[in-house]
């Protein structure tokens, strides 16, 4: 009786909820009632889903619901926001490239490295202001099996992982809009305007996340936008208004 409960429960998820459970990924451009509606499902499942492979992947609740709620808040109820999330993690083999030996340093016999890179957030945002936000999170993952003879003679086994998270955010002002690149930044970011027709300005940041709390990773992202946002004075200015292709 409870595995049908449990069977009937999750035959009634949404497609995209269901997904996001049995493949870890998730993939949409909906408007913002659409992604609310979604959101809240994510948050209060229903009960006969109990088992740890019937729930949502790590970073679900703690980065990707709470960040879909505040760039829905900033999108109107008839424009899109997309949303591509691949939690399956670094080990799987199409994010992994090819092992590879390095010199070893005694005592080790021998060193093998892998490095994979998972790109596991974009988003592609139509803002309420008539700007576009564009935003991709990919994990830098550095991975040595290094392998040892002990004093006794046994062979013994080391795995050590370094990742490093890397953001871009560009935000596209309306027409009539140019960003102007503030003159003090934050020093871990690295922030550049794009002339022309269609400005633009591009934040990007990278910082290591192996011993990072998702909340922390969450604020940081957050903290790449803000910049971004911190960019553009929100009021048309008229010289650029007149001649689109030209820079404040």
């Amino acid at each position: 009786m409870f595995g049908r409960k449990e069977r009937a429960a999750l035959a009634s998820l949404d497609p995209l909820h269901r997904g996001l459970i049995e493949q870890r990924t998730l993939s949409a451009v909906l408007q913002p009632p659409a992604w609310r509606t979604l959101v809240d499902a994510l948050v209060h499942p229903p009960p006969e889903l109990r088992k740890a492979k019937h729930q949502v992947p790590p970073r679900t609740m703690e980065i990707v619901v709470p960040l879909v709620r505040l760039l829905a808040a900033d999108v109107d109820d008839d424009a899109w926001l997309g949303l591509t999330v691949d939690l399956r993690g670094p080990g799987v083999p199409d994010k992994q490239g090819t092992p590879r030996d390095l010199p070893p340093q005694p005592p080790a016999l021998k060193v093998v490295e892998q490095l994979a890179r998972d790109g596991w957030l974009a988003v592609d945002a139509q803002l309420r202001h008539g700007g576009r936000l564009r935003l991709g999170v990919v994990d830098d993952v550095r991975l040595r099996t290094i392998t040892k003879r002990s004093a006794s003679g046994k062979r013994k086994i080391k795995r050590r992982q370094k990742a490093t998270e890397r953001v871009r955010v560009r935000l596209t002002p309306p027409k009539g809009v140019a960003p102007i690149v503030p003159h003090s930044t934050p020093r871990w970011l690295t922030v550049t305007a794009k002339d022309g027709r269609r400005p633009s300005v591009a934040v990007k940041a990278a910082y290591p996340i192996d011993r990072m709390q998702p909340a922390h990773q969450l604020q940081t992202i957050l903290q790449v936008i803000g910049e971004a946002h911190r960019c553009v004075p929100w009021e048309p200015d008229q010289d650029t208004a007149a001649d689109p292709g030209a820079a404040s």
